[in-house]
């Protein structure tokens, strides 16, 4: 039991140490008054741009694609609810380590809407894996169209992106979990189980389903690029949107590792690492900074009003029992 405790204290603790021990290795080889002064001295019109971007795709947009998502998996909610859900639970999932948050908006689907169980959880990995998949569509499409390319990883794009359509257009996804599940039978049978149960709802999702979640998918990761785009012009930081369109959605990728919190420290840092060649330090830090903010902080900060009242229809629905 002991042990247990122990085990938890770190898996909780450990994301806030790693935060912590970045910024301030950050902090030591970047005056940090200099990084406040490039914050001090950007364009806020440009900042209001990045910040009205960020919240049509964190509220709406984000919001908008899970209710469809559920729609297709034969579980309807309103627009309204999917965005309290949604937004209620997301400061508890970015503050709990390892997603484990995740669970909160499960718990709610399932107790407000009789939302199955199988289907809430498959809507939650499915909206991840989606994400993913459109995130790295966007960094092939970096590939493709970005001007230095000394390996040849346009053509393997183009080949690829050509593999993944294909896919797409000639397969159905029961072959995909056939595969899945062959691959899977060397783990344990209760975990068998459970992955045999989420990708039993790839019944729901045929082909023109999967197009629209993926469109969805693409416009929401898409739009990150474009607040990223807006407080490069803030901080006059002068880039190509094809080194935004490669780099950006891998730096997504890398921050969805749940070794820090909401991915700070590791985005600034891979931000430093990926334009060294755009910009001083301070000023890429500032603007790694700035886009935790907007993207990831405030969200989280709105959130917080959302759950109030998704705590409110939790006690009503308590009361009517």
């Amino acid at each position: 039991m002991v042990a247990k405790n122990v085990k938890q204290i770190i898996r909780f603790m450990l994301p806030c140490f790693v935060t912590s021990l970045t910024f301030i290795l950050i902090f030591i080889r970047i005056d940090i008054t200099e990084i406040v002064e490039s914050i001090k001295r950007s364009n806020y019109t440009w900042i209001v741009c990045a910040v009205t971007v960020a919240l049509i795709a964190d509220v709406l947009i984000g919001s908008h694609k899970w209710r469809v998502f559920l729609k297709f998996l034969r579980c309807k909610i309103t627009l309204w609810d999917s965005l309290i859900i949604r937004m209620g639970t997301s400061p508890i999932i970015n503050i709990l380590p390892f997603k484990l948050g995740e669970l909160s908006k499960i718990i709610c689907l399932t107790r407000l809407h009789k939302c199955p169980l199988i289907k809430s959880t498959g809507s939650i990995v499915g909206e991840h894996c989606l994400n993913l998949l459109a995130a790295g569509f966007l960094i092939f499409l970096g590939c493709i169209f970005g001007q230095n390319n000394p390996y040849q990883t346009r053509e393997i794009a183009i080949l690829v992106i050509t593999g993944i359509f294909m896919g797409i257009c000639t397969c159905r996804l029961k072959i995909f979990k056939t595969f899945v599940l062959r691959i899977a039978k060397k783990i344990p049978c209760k975990s068998y189980d459970v992955l045999d149960n989420l990708l039993s709802l790839s019944n729901f999702i045929g082909k023109r389903e999967f197009l629209i979640l993926f469109l969805y998918s693409l416009s929401f990761v898409f739009t990150k690029l474009i607040t990223f785009y807006f407080l490069c012009n803030a901080f006059s930081i002068s880039v190509n949107f094809t080194k935004i369109l490669l780099f950006v959605p891998l730096i997504m990728i890398i921050c969805h590792l749940p070794i820090t919190i909401l991915g700070l420290g590791t985005r600034e840092l891979s931000i430093l690492f990926f334009f060294s060649s755009c910009a001083p330090s301070e000023k890429l830090i500032g603007l790694g900074i700035s886009f935790s903010l907007i993207e990831y902080i405030m969200p989280n900060l709105i959130g917080v009003v959302f759950m109030w009242k998704l705590s409110n229809k939790l006690i009503k629905l308590d009361r009517a029992f």
